[in-house]
């Protein structure tokens, strides 16, 4: 086994490039930065004429047939903001990770990581083809109609009719959207990066534990590796602690705006017709914003499931063979792992299914209060 060859970053590398890409991430680069601050300009500029023309025109009967989007555009720009201004964090996270690739000490174990490596990749790649659909179905679609309009309702100070000044806003707009659909991925896949390698940090841990006899031959050497083990777990709190800190906001953004998405959506789609081009467009539009939140909280229910074996790993060990200060502590850390590792929204939500769940159910209450509405 070659530990040079372990790298539990490499499978943030597609979600880092993305990041760089879509100017969410931090460069040195004079060129990078000229080109980060033109593509975000370009992206508020878009956002503040559409939040002006949603604000003014509310009561518009146009304005309320696509009001469903402006929800999910709206988490780009606070996503882009509260990542900058934790980049810092982002930075930490990373070096924490990277120096516990060497607390590896089988194949086993190596295999793990390069697991956590290709889940990661391919969470990346499904989500960058996921969102393809709907950035055709609302940038493309408009295009295939006789009388072709602006893909977003926005307020433009200038008269845009012009062929030629049309197409230039159409892409300004087709662009900037599309940048907000990437900025929203490659901030998610990143969250979704720092779960899986918790979870295989946790499962490295409690693999340790139910073969620590066999790692070390004498009491010294085995009680050594316990200490270490000690160590490990609590760099994984530390990861998890910032993790938590630096994605608080974005988490309760993205959830608010996801379960306002999910209840609009359903709710035009049940005044749309079966197969017409409106029902396709906010069929595609919600499967594209559902399996944003389904893996938040399922990569967040696997690093509970993962802490809870590593408490019930300490029961396989033989510890019934050692010293009395090593099964003393043993027991101090069987006491802090006892409580698994778990993620709130806001303070108050738990990051499992049983919390998608809750939020399904809410989105279906919400959608038949306004259907009800929209009969009487």
């Amino acid at each position: 086994m070659n530990l040079q060859k372990l790298d539990p970053l490499e499978g943030f590398k597609p979600t880092i490039s993305m990041l760089k890409i879509f100017s969410v991430w931090n460069s040195s680069n004079m060129f990078y930065k000229i080109y980060k601050n033109v593509t975000t300009l370009s992206l508020a500029i878009t956002y503040t004429c559409v939040m002006i023309c949603v604000v003014v025109n509310f009561n518009v009967s146009e304005i309320n047939e696509n009001f469903y989007y402006i929800p999910a555009l709206s988490t780009a720009p606070f996503k882009l903001v509260i990542f900058q201004k934790s980049f810092k964090k982002i930075q930490n996270l990373l070096f924490l990770l990277q120096s516990q690739y060497t607390k590896i000490r089988s194949e086993k174990q190596a295999k793990m990581v390069e697991d956590s490596v290709v889940l990661s990749k391919r969470v990346v790649k499904v989500f960058a083809v996921l969102v393809v659909p709907t950035c055709v179905g609302l940038f493309g679609m408009p295009l295939l109609k006789d009388e072709i309009k602006l893909p977003l309702i926005i307020w433009i100070p200038f008269d845009y009719h012009e062929p030629v000044v049309f197409g230039l806003v159409y892409f300004v707009i087709s662009f900037s959207g599309s940048f907000t659909a990437y900025i929203n991925i490659g901030t998610d896949t990143f969250f979704y990066n720092c779960l899986i390698q918790i979870e295989t940090q946790c499962n490295i841990l409690s693999d340790t534990l139910r073969n620590l006899h066999e790692f070390g031959r004498f009491e010294a050497e085995i009680h050594t590796i316990l200490i270490e083990c000690i160590e490990q777990y609590k760099t994984i709190l530390k990861f998890t602690k910032i993790l938590s800190k630096t994605y608080q906001g974005i988490l309760s953004v993205q959830f608010i705006c996801s379960l306002l998405s999910l209840c609009l959506t359903m709710y035009r789609m049940s005044l749309a017709d079966p197969g017409s081009e409106e029902f396709l467009r906010y069929f595609v539009f919600q499967w594209g914003v559902l399996p944003e939140i389904f893996l938040y909280c399922y990569f967040g229910h696997r690093v509970l499931d993962s802490t809870k074996n590593l408490y019930y790993s300490t029961y396989e060990l033989q510890w019934y063979n050692t010293s009395a200060k090593f099964k003393t502590n043993l027991l101090i850390f069987m006491g802090q792992i006892q409580n698994p590792i778990v993620i709130y929204v806001a303070g108050i939500f738990s990051l499992d299914l049983e919390t998608f769940k809750k939020i399904m159910q809410k989105a279906w209450s919400f959608f038949t209060a306004l259907r009800n509405i929209h009969e009487q």
